[in-house]
């Protein structure tokens, strides 16, 4: 997916976290990936912290906000990539965020609203204030292209 988006001439960057209990297969996992592979560990228990579970997608727009979660299981979106039609649906839902790039937000979220979106926001599993870990000041880097999306894939990493 992320070549056809490149081939279209979109600027989008894929990473993975493996969970923990998958450091075993990271090796079989890092064949057959050609974005980051992130390891998850016990100090930074993102997937735990997060209540993150394989196939979730949070896509981010070019300035590290959230715009997009799709996940697993009780989504509007199948993101059971092995299957044409969700392959296409997590597809569209990229291209979506790239299309409105740039966009105030909170405007989108209100069209959102009054269209009956009812994708889940990020802010709905996110830690609590109190919760140690970086912020999107801390570990987005910027961009200049207004044609950018980051999808992760398997978990949850608060940019």
């Amino acid at each position: 997916m992320m070549v056809e988006l490149e081939i279209a001439g979109h600027d989008v960057h894929f990473v993975s976290i493996n969970i923990i209990s998958g450091i075993e297969s990271q090796e079989d996992m890092l064949k057959h990936c050609t974005y980051p592979q992130l390891q998850d560990t016990d100090d930074l228990g993102l997937w735990s912290r997060f209540d993150g579970h394989k196939d979730d997608f949070y896509i981010l727009d070019s300035q590290g906000r959230l715009r997009t979660f799709l996940p697993f299981s009780g989504g509007e979106v199948s993101t059971t990539l092995a299957e044409a039609e969700d392959y296409q649906a997590v597809k569209d839902a990229i291209l979506d965020v790239i299309a409105t790039d740039g966009d105030d937000p909170l405007a989108l979220q209100a069209e959102d609203d009054a269209a009956g979106d009812d994708t889940t926001e990020l802010e709905d599993a996110s830690p609590g204030p109190d919760d140690a870990g970086p912020t999107p000041d801390d570990t987005t880097e910027e961009t200049s292209s207004s044609d950018t999306a980051e999808l992760f894939i398997d978990t949850i990493i608060p940019f």
